[in-house]
């Protein structure tokens, strides 16, 4: 059986539109969307891994500044 959830259209493309000024960057080999900032950190917005570990990292939850991301 297959369920539909109904998603206001304003949804995806907030999403998508928040996503433009956002760039991939890796962390110890982690790949996350980062937003530079002004002062050459990084703050991180989302892991994109597909490894279930990485999601445990407290260093890139969403919202943690990164000061070297190399």
């Amino acid at each position: 059986m297959t369920y539909y959830t109904l998603v206001p259209e304003e949804w995806l493309t907030m999403d998508l539109m928040n996503q433009e000024y956002h760039s991939v960057f890796n962390k110890n080999g982690v790949p996350f969307l980062g937003e530079r900032l002004s002062d050459g950190t990084i703050r991180v917005q989302r892991i994109i891994s597909t490894e279930p570990n990485d999601y445990l990292s407290t260093s890139l939850s969403p919202g943690n500044i990164i000061y070297n991301p190399e």
